[in-house]
């Protein structure tokens, strides 16, 4: 459960997913991310060498296995083949929000203090902007534009990928427009969960039920 919870708010490169752990196990963590559309690599790591927790592991979303004890070798081929190259796709599985997840409370509530502290957020790049401050810019971005997608708002994904690149590139001349853009999917969300919100407090129990 934590690890998952840390997928969703950070943006990682890779992650090593232990397949025996209390709470949430592995196959279900891994799984639950592939449904919220989260595409970082994820290795498998399980004591079972048997071909049939392989299966298990790779049926779940996992892209690649490996046993415990880890032998750095192997380790090592691992690293190589996922880090090797920003460029390189990221896991190619279906990338959808199930019913069942998005009507789940707890993950509602994942999102919900997502959107909360979206507008923080764009604020923080916004002025990062102004000040000139292209590190924190480029820092921000990459935050946001890893976990905009784990909450199922791919278009804020799009745009904080516009602005790290921009960023990157050393080409800030459009970075204005971009926050500006920014800006108005930010509100786009945070009045659209508003809606609903007022919607759910206003439809009679019986309905709701």
């Amino acid at each position: 459960k934590v690890a998952v919870n840390h997928a969703m708010a950070d943006d990682f490169d890779l992650i090593l997913m232990d397949m025996q752990m209390p709470v949430m196990g592995g196959i279900e963590a891994t799984q639950w991310l592939r449904q919220i559309g989260c595409r970082t690599p994820i290795v498998a790591l399980t004591p079972n060498a048997m071909k049939q927790d392989r299966d298990r592991c790779l049926a779940a979303g996992a892209d690649g296995y490996l046993t415990k004890p880890v032998e750095l070798q192997r380790f090592y081929q691992v690293l190589v083949k996922f880090l090797r190259d920003e460029k390189q796709p990221r896991h190619t599985g279906s990338a959808y929000m199930s019913e069942e997840l998005t009507a789940d409370p707890e993950f509602q509530s994942l999102v919900q203090r997502f959107v909360d502290g979206l507008p923080g957020q764009v604020n923080a790049i916004a002025d990062a902007v102004e000040q000139q401050d292209w590190e924190k810019v480029e820092l921000l971005s990459h935050n946001l534009k890893g976990v905009g997608g784990n909450y199922g708002y791919p278009q804020i994904s799009d745009v904080a990928k516009s602005i790290n690149t921009q960023v990157k590139q050393r080409r800030y001349d459009n970075l204005g427009a971009l926050v500006t853009e920014l800006r108005e999917a930010c509100r786009q969300i945070t009045d659209s969960q508003q809606n609903a919100a007022r919607s759910a407090a206003n439809t009679p129990s019986s309905f709701r039920d």
